[in-house]
């Protein structure tokens, strides 16, 4: 049995590690009971309830909880004088934003196998002492009453013990029949469980699946921000809500952008007034169909705890949530070096999509290397900061066209190259790789199925193709393997 200060020293480790990553306490099985220090019991309660009830997590929130509950106790006529004057000094020392403070100035993040290894330590420990006054108890009974009843005694600690160990061995047959019924709601309600891209092709390969994280990469003005707002026109259109984190462009040219891609003007008019009365009409009435979609855009938000803050005041959930771009946003979290903060967001991201039901979207910029082979088909590896991308992330999908590299010369000699381009899947947790066959024209993805949505003529014609290359069928001797 581990002695009174290392048994504290444990919960306080556990309860910083969930103060970085609330959102673990979903996998710690044990109860506050557990805890032998009173103010670690009540902090971890208060995370507990604070997650359990999905209200936005942050240190304020949970200061401002833990110190009202300790000025509760310190009040209450029925707690001892002696539990009183332990909770006084918590208050006077100002205990809870001293820790909260502190434990940010950590290198390393937690994660589930060690926050479930410091529960498991601390549920052993409670039991051992729980045991050990099990036993005391017993002999007294033993020794003023009867047998039966030490025997009733024992009855009870072995039902307390096993009920707590019940809820761990139990957890399995527990998610099964969730499981079960959740299954049985989708055949009954038809529940859709992606969203529309605007590609066919992209739809059957990798879809926009709610609770999964998607990276979508290319080199610079290689049409990243059109896929992601097709993605979103798409998904709007349908009913389901989308959120826009733009961390580069102002919403006001994001909005430029739409209008551009809706009815394929260049933009450069529009930010400079030089419309002829036909072209104007048709921008205000696209203004309007993009007034009616549920898009919210948002550009003055860089963190990711600030994005899943904002989602959750604003009850967002079941949609598709878009930002642009990775490598600049940031983290509250301190971290040595920048690979460590992008892992950081991109385990953060994961966790986002998950408990919001939605997909989590992040355009990603790519380093040069790709640009010193022959095939410049960029891969995982050519992902600024790609470690923590590669692990996280459900989808990793890669645009790229071939007329990017080349001169108008050459493109004369090449015409078939010209306004093709493809959307290669490299990574699929939940399904196969491939490359989807794209139009690109006017600055923009040609979707399969966005005309239906909104045009501004009745002789526009959409591209439609189900051809797509498979891994096998795209390679080549000369071709650098996915």
């Amino acid at each position: 049995m581990m002695n009174y200060e290392n048994i504290i020293q444990l919960e306080k480790s556990l309860i910083s590690d969930l103060v970085l990553e609330p959102y673990l306490i979903k996998e710690v099985t044990i109860k506050s009971t557990t805890f032998q220090d009173s103010f670690y019991k009540i902090v971890f309660e208060e995370i507990k309830t604070i997650i359990e009830n999905d209200l936005i997590f942050d240190a304020y929130l949970l200061n401002v909880k833990i110190n009202d509950k300790l000025n509760i106790v310190v009040n209450d006529n029925f707690t001892s004088e002696k539990v009183k004057s332990e909770f006084r000094e918590l208050l006077i020392d100002n205990s809870v934003p001293l820790i909260l403070m502190k434990l940010a100035e950590r290198e390393y993040l937690p994660n589930i196998d060690t926050v479930k290894e410091k529960s498991n330590l601390i549920f052993e420990n409670w039991q051992r002492i729980t045991f050990s006054s099990a036993l005391q108890d017993i002999r007294e009974t033993l020794t003023q009453k009867t047998v039966k009843a030490a025997i009733s005694k024992n009855k009870s600690f072995i039902e307390q013990i096993e009920t707590q160990e019940e809820k761990t061995n139990n957890k399995v047959n527990k998610l099964t029949e969730k499981q079960k019924k959740i299954i049985q709601e989708r055949m009954n309600n038809k529940e859709k469980l992606s969203f529309e891209s605007g590609f066919l092709q992209i739809d059957e390969l990798c879809p926009l699946t709610k609770t999964e994280f998607h990276v979508i990469a290319a080199r610079p003005a290689m049409g990243k921000t059109a896929m992601m707002l097709i993605h979103a026109i798409c998904t709007a259109f349908n009913k389901s809500p989308v959120m826009i984190f733009s961390l580069e462009m102002s919403k006001e040219r994001l909005i430029n952008r739409f209008v551009q891609y809706l009815i394929k003007i260049d933009s450069r008019k529009i930010d400079k007034g030089e419309l002829n009365d036909r072209e104007f009409k048709d921008v205000c009435n696209c203004l309007d169909f993009i007034k009616s979609l549920d898009i919210t855009i948002e550009d003055n938000i860089y963190s990711i705890e600030e994005m899943h803050r904002h989602l959750r005041k604003n009850n967002f959930e079941n949609g598709l949530i878009l930002a642009d771009y990775l490598q600049i946003a940031n983290t509250e979290y301190k971290a040595a070096t920048k690979d460590l903060e992008i892992a950081n967001i991109t385990k953060n991201t994961k966790r986002i999509a998950k408990s919001l039901n939605s997909c989590f979207v992040w355009l990603s910029q790519l380093s040069r290397e790709c640009e010193k082979r022959m095939n410049k088909r960029p891969i995982i590896s050519d992902l600024l900061y790609s470690g923590g991308i590669e692990r996280d992330a459900d989808v990793v999908r890669f645009l790229y066209r071939d007329e990017y590299y080349l001169d108008a010369d050459q493109l004369l000699n090449m015409p078939n190259l010209k306004n093709v381009g493809e959307d290669i899947c490299r990574k699929n947790r939940h399904g196969s790789l491939g490359v989807s066959s794209l139009r690109f024209e006017v600055g923009s993805w040609i979707s399969d199925y966005m005309s239906d949505y909104y045009s501004i003529t009745n002789d526009k014609t959409t591209h439609q193709s189900n051809n797509i290359i498979t891994m096998s069928e795209r390679m080549d001797d000369n071709d650098i393997p996915f």
